[in-house]
């Protein structure tokens, strides 16, 4: 959801008594460790001067710092606050800190989830794409830092089935993943020991990976189902990694993998 498809409600922080906000807002005033979060593993840690105030536009200015992100990719990325009940990209003027102090009245009004799963949902702060970005500007991007950003949300979003493709896809993607992340010229048996390390799941969408199990599937079924998958895994990428004996650069692949998820309707 973007922030300027809703008004926001009041902060209701107004109606605490004049002495906790004092006391908040004193607290506040200091600096304060603030992680903002990036698809897969890794965050941004910043400390920040006034957060009760900090707005999305400093925010980013001092992520992109800390990334290197160069000016002609700022654009490429906003900041979003994301729960399991809703993810709202926000925009320069927005400052997090009050959002995330209104966030229940927001999951109110933009989710149908119940009272108890609401007044559980916690909101973290994450750096991730642009939704306004336009997908060809993407495949002009040089910047290998950027693209390996684009590269984890995009695999992350095939992994946990965001973005269903069909079994050309996810195993041209899988093997590009493969390929990014272990290199070339890996014979069969480093590959299929890789694979087996890191299991499938960390290159196939989870659905596909783990299989329909169920009460009927048989340990010898599903044994050959798992092969079948890193069969046809080590041939993509025995394609991908040496076309025409010579091995593709690191940004080649990262803008293979982009451009490959370009043709599914849902990327972006």
């Amino acid at each position: 959801m973007d922030g300027d498809d809703c008004s926001f409600p009041p902060d209701s922080s107004d109606g605490h008594s004049q002495r906790g906000s004092v006391a908040s807002s004193a607290t506040l005033s200091r600096a304060q460790d603030v992680l903002v979060y990036l698809c897969g593993d890794s965050a941004v840690h910043l400390t920040v001067e006034g957060l009760g105030s900090v707005s999305v536009q400093e925010l980013g200015r001092s992520v992109r710092e800390a990334l290197h992100i160069p000016e002609t990719a700022q654009d490429a990325f906003a900041l979003w606050l994301s729960s399991p009940l809703l993810e709202l990209q926000l925009k320069a003027r927005h400052q997090p800190y009050k959002l995330c102090r209104q966030w229940q009245d927001l999951l109110y009004r933009f989710t149908e989830a119940s009272e108890e799963d609401i007044s559980q949902d916690e909101p973290c702060l994450q750096y991730r794409r642009n939704v306004y970005y336009p997908k060809s500007k993407e495949l002009q991007i040089e910047d290998e830092g950027v693209l390996r950003l684009l590269y984890e949300e995009a695999r992350g979003n095939i992994l946990m089935g965001r973005y269903p493709c069909d079994p050309e896809h996810w195993t041209t993607l899988g093997a590009l993943s493969l390929t990014i992340d272990e290199g070339t010229g890996l014979d069969g048996q480093q590959l299929t020991t890789t694979i087996r390390g890191k299991k499938l799941s960390s290159f196939l969408p989870v659905h596909v990976a783990m299989g329909s199990g169920g009460l009927l599937s048989t340990l010898r079924g599903k044994s050959s189902r798992q092969t079948g998958l890193e069969q046809n895994l080590l041939e993509e990428y025995r394609k991908i990694s040496s076309p025409a004996g010579n091995s593709p650069e690191p940004t080649q692949l990262l803008h293979q993998y982009l451009n490959t998820c370009h043709n599914l309707p849902y990327y972006g």
